[in-house]
């Protein structure tokens, strides 16, 4: 199994690498949509608290999307830790119909402590993480949220917080993440870079016009 994680904070370019890795071929991105990892600690712990969890996801699944969640499995009432991977790949399969060789990837924005927990689930599994300059993201984000000064400002303590968990716990030397600047992502030597780490052979360049449109603000902050 090489399911795909994709994790960065909010306003960082997740959902423009969300749209890049989609287009790839036998890849289905979910976005928004049963964020699996973020019940592990919603429901700690997720092993015995799993069947609340999976009702709390079919639930949120149908008032948001108005679509069921067919699950074809009934776990038990106690799941060892490494039964979640199964649980989870089956979220994914019926979620976006996975077919054989086809690989699931699914975007969760502000769960960067997650990602151990993902490769310990999935240890052929791939994590993408961009991260963006947090004035650009301040910036970004007073525009799209209805909190006013200074509660907008929690997004820059929110970047620190990142890096300094990247930098602690080593993010950028382990070979199955890839750290992403989003001030240089959307260009043809780095997108060629993604796709070389989720081995795919670099074809058509996604320009950023079709990502974000012509009036797609890169720094923000300026």
């Amino acid at each position: 199994q090489r399911p795909i994680f994709i994790s960065g904070l909010y306003r960082s370019g997740t959902t423009g690498v969300a749209e890049i890795i989609d287009r790839l071929e036998n890849i289905k991105v979910a976005v928004g949509s049963i964020h699996f990892m973020r019940l592990i600690n919603k429901f700690y712990p997720l092993e015995k608290n799993l069947n609340y969890a999976l009702k709390y996801v079919k639930k949120s699944y149908k008032s948001k999307w108005n679509k069921k969640i067919n699950l074809k499995f009934s776990p038990k009432k106690n799941v060892k830790r490494k039964d979640l991977a199964f649980v989870y790949d089956k979220l994914m399969c019926n979620l976006l119909k996975i077919k054989p060789k086809e690989r699931w990837a699914e975007k969760t924005n502000v769960q960067w402590e997650s990602i151990p927990d993902f490769l310990k689930m999935y240890p052929h599994g791939q994590v993408v993480h961009i991260y963006r300059d947090p004035r650009s993201v301040a910036a970004s984000f007073k525009l799209f949220t209805k909190h006013k000064y200074p509660m907008f400002l929690d997004s820059v303590f929110a970047s620190k917080a990142m890096f300094n968990y990247i930098i602690k716990n080593s993010l950028f030397k382990n070979p199955n993440i890839i750290l992403i600047k989003f001030e240089s992502f959307f260009s043809k030597k780095k997108i060629k870079e993604l796709y070389s780490f989720l081995d795919f052979d670099y074809s058509n360049f996604i320009s950023k016009k079709s990502l974000g449109g012509k009036n797609f603000i890169y720094k923000s902050f300026s």
